[in-house]
Parts: structure tokens; C-alpha cells; sequence
């Protein structure tokens, strides 16, 4: 499986997100982009896919700061990245959420 196939995948299932393929720290991934502060970074790895909750906007990260770990804090960051992993593991064997 290869990003962009996923990308598609993502895209159909969860028309109320945005999907593209960026970096984070410098490995390639798909950012789902639900709102400026709530969103997850999908990994694909050789064998295994990692679900990620993220602020998705690089430029809300950096307006946040240190105020991130306020954010981490709430109930609906970590929406998007659960809903997205919940989908994912009914159709791949192995997909790890990572907190």
C-alpha cells in the first residue's frame, strides 16, 4: 500500500476532512485536516500503519506554542485520529494508535 492509494481511501470514507500528504520530521505521511487545531497524521510503515491525533496547520502549531499541550489535553483532538484508526483496523490487519 502506498500513500496515495490511502490518501484516496481516506478522502471517500471521511468527505468533512482534508487529506494531503505531507512530512513530519522529515518522514512522508498523510495529514487529515479537520479543523485548524484537531486532525491526525497517518504513517505507513513496510508492515504496519500508526495513527496519529496532531494539529494539522504547521502555522496554528507555531501561533500554540506551548499552548499545544492544552489542546492535547481536550476530548475532540484526539476525534479525527480515533475515527480514522477505528476505520482503518476494520480493513488492515495491523494499525497501531499512537497517544
Amino acid at each position: 500500500m502506498n500513500l496515495e492509494t490511502l490518501l484516496e481511501e481516506l478522502a471517500t470514507e471521511f468527505p468533512e476532512m482534508k487529506f494531503r500528504i505531507g512530512k513530519r520530521l522529515f518522514t512522508p505521511c498523510i495529514i487529515a485536516h479537520q479543523t485548524n487545531y484537531y486532525g491526525a497524521d497517518i504513517f505507513v510503515k513496510k508492515k504496519y500503519i500508526i495513527v496519529e491525533a496532531s494539529i494539522p496547520d504547521m502555522s496554528t502549531r507555531i501561533i500554540l506554542g506551548g499552548g499545544a499541550l492544552i489542546l492535547k489535553a481536550k476530548k475532540e483532538f484526539h476525534i479525527p485520529a480515533h475515527l480514522i484508526f477505528h476505520y482503518l483496523s476494520k480493513k488492515y490487519e495491523d494499525v497501531k494508535l499512537r497517544q
